[in-house]
C-alpha cells in the first residue's frame, strides 16, 4: 500500500489547532509502524522536522503552504493534487479534512474529520469569526463529504455531527464513515509529587468560554481563600483581562518542553469548552497522572470513559465542587484513570484500524 500524507499547512508558530497537528503527526507514526505500508510520503514544510525516520517514508518539503493566505488557499485547493498527482500513490490522507473543491482528487482520498466548529461558529457566534473563512471552510468540508473514499472521524459525537451537516446541506454520503479516534503514548515517567498548581486552558475561540472560566476561578479562590497557585496558558479573547489574584501566572504560548514539564507537575488540568470534537487535554491528563476536570458536553463524555471530573459548564457550585474533588484525589486513582484511556485510546489500535480501513474500503 502506498500513502500520502499531507501536514504542508502546519506550522507551530502560527497555527490555531496545536492539537490537531499533533494529531496530525501521530497518525504519520501510527502509518509508519504498519508492515503495510510500502511507502509513505510526507508532504510538509521546512519548519517541521520528520517525525519518523524509516526506509519507506520520503519527505517533501512543500513550503509555499506557509507563504501567506493567498498561497496556502492555491495550496489547498490546486497545488496539493497537482504534487500527489505526481508520485503514484494509491492513497491521500488530509489529518486536517478539508479537501478542495475546486478540483477532484487524482487519487482515493481520506479525509480526518475533527469537528463541525466552523458550521457551529456560523450557528452561534456568526460576529466573531470571517464570514469569508467560514465559507470556505465549510465549502472544504463539503467537498470532503463528496470527494473523498473514505472519512475518519475523532470520536461518534463527530460521526453524527456528519450525519447532522449532511442533512443541512442536502449532501448525501454514501461512503464509510469510521470512527478512528485518536491514540496517546504512555508517558516515560509520571511525576507523582504535585505541585498543588491548577492548570488551566484558555483560548481565544469563543466556545472555550474563557471569560467564564477566569469569573469561576476568582470566585472559587476568594470563597476557598485558596493558595493554589493557577497557570493559565494561551491567549485571552480581545477585551478580556485577568483581575488581579494572588498566585496566577499567564503564558500564551510555550515551548514544548516547558509546556510538558509544568502540564506534567500540575495537580489539576481544567478544560472549559462547548464544543469539542475530541478534546484532547483531559484524556492527556489522566495518562500523565493529572486530575481532569472538563466540561460536560458530549464529546468530552463520550471521550473519558467515565474518568475525572465533568462539571456543569453554567453551575457555578457544581464548578467549585468538583475541583475541591480534584484537588483532593490521590494519585493512584488518577493513575487508575490513566491505564483505563491508555487501554482505549493508543496508536497501536488506531493504526489497525486505519490500516484495515484502507485496505478495505477502496472505491
Amino acid at each position: 500500500m502506498t500513502v500520502a500524507v499531507s501536514i504542508a499547512d502546519y506550522c507551530f508558530e502560527r497555527t490555531r489547532t496545536i492539537g490537531q497537528m499533533n494529531v496530525a503527526l501521530g497518525l504519520i507514526k501510527a502509518l509508519a509502524s504498519r508492515p503495510e505500508i510500502e511507502r509513505l510520503v510526507i508532504l510538509k514544510n521546512s519548519t517541521i522536522p520528520a517525525p519518523v525516520k524509516k526506509e519507506n517514508i520520503e519527505y517533501l518539503d512543500c513550503d509555499i503552504a506557509i507563504k501567506g493566505k493567498i498561497a496556502r488557499i492555491y495550496w489547498d485547493q490546486v497545488g496539493l493534487y497537482q504534487k500527489v498527482k505526481k508520485l503514484g500513490v494509491q492513497w491521500l490522507l488530509l489529518p486536517k479534512g478539508f479537501a478542495s473543491f475546486i478540483l477532484k482528487p487524482p487519487v482515493k482520498l481520506a479525509a480526518y474529520i475533527h469537528d463541525a466548529v466552523p458550521d457551529y461558529y456560523q450557528t452561534h457566534y456568526p460576529d466573531n469569526f470571517s464570514q469569508l473563512e467560514l465559507f470556505y471552510f465549510n465549502t472544504a468540508m463539503k467537498a470532503s463529504f463528496k470527494n473523498s473514499s473514505l472519512l475518519f472521524t475523532n470520536s461518534e459525537f463527530v460521526v453524527s455531527e456528519i450525519n447532522r451537516l449532511c442533512k443541512k446541506w442536502s449532501v448525501q454520503v454514501s461512503i464509510p464513515v469510521v470512527c478512528l479516534g485518536i491514540g496517546f503514548d504512555r508517558p516515560e515517567t509520571i511525576a507523582k509529587t504535585k505541585n498543588g498548581r491548577i492548570f488551566a486552558l484558555i483560548s481565544k475561540w469563543r466556545h472555550k468560554r474563557s471569560e467564564l472560566l477566569i469569573e469561576y476561578l476568582k470566585r472559587w479562590q476568594t470563597a476557598q481563600r485558596s493558595q493554589n497557585g493557577i497557570d493559565f496558558v494561551g491567549d485571552l479573547p480581545d477585551g478580556l483581562q485577568f483581575p488581579q489574584m494572588d498566585g496566577w501566572k499567564h503564558y500564551t504560548r510555550l515551548p514544548e518542553p516547558e509546556y510538558r514539564t509544568m502540564f506534567n507537575r500540575a495537580s489539576t488540568l481544567i478544560y472549559f469548552s462547548e464544543y469539542e470534537g475530541f478534546g484532547m487535554p483531559p484524556v492527556e491528563a489522566a495518562i500523565c497522572g493529572v486530575c481532569p476536570l472538563y466540561s460536560n458536553i458530549p464529546a468530552l463524555k463520550e471521550v473519558m470513559l467515565g474518568c475525572g471530573f465533568s462539571f456543569d459548564n453554567y453551575d457555578f457550585d457544581d464548578f467549585s465542587k468538583k475541583l475541591n474533588l480534584s484537588l483532593q484525589i490521590s494519585i493512584d486513582q488518577i493513575m487508575s484513570w490513566g491505564e483505563i484511556l491508555l487501554k482505549f485510546h493508543n496508536w497501536e489500535s488506531k493504526a489497525r484500524i486505519l490500516i484495515d480501513s484502507l485496505k478495505n474500503k477502496p472505491r
